[in-house]
């Protein structure tokens, strides 16, 4: 009976401190919740998504207040607006930007205060709405990937179609021996190819060859240059008249007569002119 008495007591103790620190815990939370409520401006954000009620508020990595309501839609139905409390003996300077941000792996959202610089702008006022933005996360990275992902397994299961139609259609029995054949008869016309006009000596008299065309296009330019300079016999037929006249007068009679009958005598249409 004394064993069962102790027993009852120290359960006792054990219950009444649980509901004390219970207690404790209810009310400090009501009390830091209170006190955010007596700062509360609103926020618009693009997308509220992942705020909840109680998520925190950063500036400069310190915790300086709340979310203290559930998101809602404005009038118009553009953006969410969040209401956020401050502590007492924080103030935010008009200007400021208000971002929403992931910590962690998890992807907590929380909002951060990035502070205006400009120390001499008035602090925001109870009541008042401000504009936020909102960070891409990881979150918005994978719904970014997704229509990139959809796109690459189309274009795969093309290409996948695509292979199974060149391995029905296209590389069937037949086709792959006409495949070889043409391959081989290739590979004949390149040994041909590489045995008679890529011999040694083959190569060999092409270097002759044009060691030759080089000497005949020397003898060429030399034989212009004189010409030009009125010396050789092609010089002087185009310099002396006399001369060119006279071979024109040969090839006239040399045409009338003939090699057997040619006699020499004079152009008559050369005098007359």
């Amino acid at each position: 009976m004394n064993n069962r008495g102790m027993e009852i007591t120290v359960g006792a103790f054990i219950l009444i401190g649980l509901m004390a620190a219970a207690a404790l815990v209810l009310k400090f939370s009501q009390n830091t919740s209170a006190s955010y409520k007596d700062f509360v401006f609103s926020v618009a954000f693009p997308s509220a998504d992942g705020i909840l009620r109680e998520s925190r508020v950063k500036m400069a990595g310190v915790f300086i207040g709340r979310v203290v309501s559930e998101p809602r839609i404005n009038e118009k139905g553009d953006r969410a607006i969040i209401d956020i409390g401050l502590a007492p003996s924080v103030r935010v300077r008009s200007g400021s930007q208000f971002v929403i941000r992931e910590q962690g792996l998890l992807g907590d959202r929380y909002i951060e205060v990035l502070p205006n610089p400009d120390l001499g702008v008035p602090p925001i006022q109870k009541g008042d709405k401000v504009e936020g933005r909102r960070t891409s996360g990881l979150g918005d990275l994978t719904d970014d990937a997704r229509p990139v992902v959809l796109k690459a397994k189309d274009a795969l299961d093309q290409i996948n179609s695509i292979l199974n139609k060149l391995d029905g259609e296209v590389l069937t029995s037949d086709t792959q021996v006409d495949i070889k054949q043409s391959l081989a008869k290739l590979n004949s016309i390149l040994t041909k190819i590489d045995n008679d006009m890529l011999s040694d000596s083959a190569c060999a008299d092409y270097a002759g060859s044009m060691k030759k065309m080089h000497s005949s296009l020397e003898r060429l330019d030399r034989i212009l240059a004189q010409a030009e300079k009125g010396d050789g016999v092609l010089g002087k037929l185009l310099s002396d008249k006399a001369m060119a006249n006279d071979l024109r007068a040969f090839v006239l009679n040399l045409r009338q007569r003939g090699i057997l009958w040619y006699r020499d005598s004079p152009d008559t249409k050369t005098q007359k002119k």
